[in-house]
């Protein structure tokens, strides 16, 4: 019995303690997208906030809650890649490279949908003809050009510098 309430006590202080958090009640999806070069961008619905790598600046970060109908456009993208099939570590084969890239972007993403989670990490390094990294990638941008249209985003200072 001792033990039983020790290991919830411990589950519940590690949940307290993420930087994840657990969204709000009755949610379907919620998602942590780390993007860009070293991956310095975050959107994370968990706790509803926003970072913007501003490059020479450091980063930036704003709270940014995401509507309904956001949810609703980003899931349809990430069920038609079947994003809970993809491996914990995406790679793409070199065999099919069609060039390589520097600096190139890392991806991190967590999602939760209803009780199923997943974590996908991918450099992307090299454009290949790789259908699975074709959609990924398409799939990230959809999610970043939404959070890109949010008044909370434009209203962050921009980057400075670059990635070279």
């Amino acid at each position: 019995m001792r033990n039983g309430i020790l290991t919830l006590v411990l589950s519940f202080l590690q949940v307290s303690c993420s930087d994840i958090g657990t969204g709000p009640p009755g949610r379907y999806l919620d998602l942590s997208l780390r993007y860009g070069v070293l991956a310095r961008n975050e959107l994370n619905t968990f706790n509803d906030r926003f970072t913007k790598d501003l490059i020479l600046d450091g980063t930036a970060t704003t709270t940014l809650v995401l509507s309904p109908a956001d949810f609703d456009s980003i899931e349809p993208h990430l069920r038609a890649i079947d994003i809970l099939e993809y491996a914990d570590t995406f790679v793409v084969l070199t065999r099919d490279t069609i060039v390589s890239i520097n600096p190139y972007q890392t991806y991190i993403l967590k999602v939760r949908m209803g009780s199923r989670w997943k974590e996908v990490f991918w450099e992307d390094s090299i454009i290949s003809a790789d259908p699975r990294a074709t959609q990924l990638r398409e799939a990230v941008e959809f999610i970043r050009a939404l959070v890109q249209s949010k008044p909370e985003y434009k209203q962050l200072p921009p980057a400075r510098g670059g990635y070279g």
